[in-house]
C-alpha cells in the first residue's frame, strides 16, 4: 500500500492542496479481512489522510468518507 501512495504522491509534484483518504472497502465480508482497522488509521496518520472502512454492498461509510473529501 505504501506503493501505491508513494505513486500516487510522485504524480502530483509534491502538491499539499490535495485532498486524499485510505478506504477499506468490504468491510461487511469480515470473515476475509485482510487489514485491520487499526492497520489502516496507522497507514492513513502516517500520510496525513483520513481511513474509512466502508463497504459498497450496505453502502456502511461510503457516504461519510465522499463527505469527508468536500
Amino acid at each position: 500500500m505504501r506503493h501505491w501512495i508513494r505513486q500516487f504522491e510522485s504524480h502530483t509534484n509534491g502538491r499539499t492542496d490535495i485532498e486524499k483518504v485510505l478506504v477499506g472497502n468490504k468491510s461487511d465480508m469480515t470473515d476475509e479481512k485482510m487489514i485491520e482497522a487499526e492497520q489502516g488509521t496507522a497507514l492513513a496518520a502516517e500520510f496525513g489522510m483520513s481511513f474509512f472502512e466502508t463497504s459498497a454492498k450496505t453502502g456502511l461509510n461510503v457516504q461519510t468518507a465522499f463527505i469527508s473529501l468536500a
